[in-house]
This record gives structure tokens, C-alpha cells and sequence, in this order.
């Protein structure tokens, strides 16, 4: 038991070193394709307006692109709040419905066992009477 409870830290430790190094070259994957990128533009042989003017071009695409995403996003945001909305007012009526319907199905249980329960008085009442009336005979 101990020894399982070791090996799961020992596990646990394990995982964790493995993720910082994942990130760690990740991280440092990003940045060199990023300087690479930087110093292939900058570094190229053309003039600094025609440079400028494709950073400033791939900026616009990227920008658009995003504001494309952003918008697509949002709308699929919206039609989910409205369809989760729809699913809740449904399951609010099928709920009360429900209810309504159990209340009065127990309104109706109560009525019948009260009524039972005045009609077996009442032929109680009927057979002590009748017994009366052959003791009285």
C-alpha cells in the first residue's frame, strides 16, 4: 500500500517535469520560428517600402481573419444561448405540466378515498341500523 502510494507520487512528480519540458520547448519552438519569420523579412532583398507594405498587408489578413473568427464565434454563441433557452422554457412547461397533472391526479385519489370512505360509513351506519331493527323485531 505504501509502496503504491510512492509510486504514484514518484508518477505524479514524473508527469509534471515532462509537461515544463513540453512547454519549454514549445516555447522556445514559437519563438524561434517568430525570429526566423522576423529576420527572413527583414533580411530579404527587397526595398523597406515593398517590406513594409506586405507586413502591413499580412497584418489586414490576419486582422480580418480574426474579426471573421470573432464574428463567427459570437453567432454560435448566440444561437446556442437561444437554443439553451428553448430547452429550459420546454423543460419549465413539460415540468409544470407534469405537476399540474400530479396534483390533480392526487386531488382525485384524495376525492375518491374521502368518497369511499363516506360510502363505507354510510353502509356501516345502514347494517347497525338494521340490526337494531331485527333486535327490535
Amino acid at each position: 500500500m505504501l509502496k503504491n502510494i510512492l509510486n504514484e507520487r514518484k508518477m505524479k512528480k514524473i508527469r509534471e517535469q515532462r509537461k515544463k519540458t513540453a512547454k519549454k520547448i514549445a516555447a522556445g519552438t514559437i519563438s524561434g520560428i517568430v525570429a526566423g519569420v522576423a529576420s527572413g523579412v527583414l533580411l530579404a532583398p527587397k526595398s523597406g517600402k515593398e517590406t513594409r507594405s506586405e507586413i502591413s498587408e499580412k497584418a489586414s489578413e490576419v486582422n480580418s481573419q480574426i474579426k471573421k473568427t470573432a464574428a463567427d464565434v459570437k453567432n454560435n454563441i448566440k444561437d446556442k444561448d437561444e437554443k439553451l433557452k428553448s430547452n429550459i422554457s420546454e423543460a419549465r412547461e413539460k415540468i409544470s405540466t407534469y405537476l399540474s397533472e400530479r396534483k390533480a391526479k392526487s386531488k382525485e385519489d384524495e376525492n375518491c378515498t374521502s368518497c369511499e370512505e363516506v360510502s363505507s360509513e354510510k353502509e356501516t351506519k345502514e347494517e347497525i341500523s338494521q340490526e337494531n331493527n331485527s333486535e327490535n323485531n
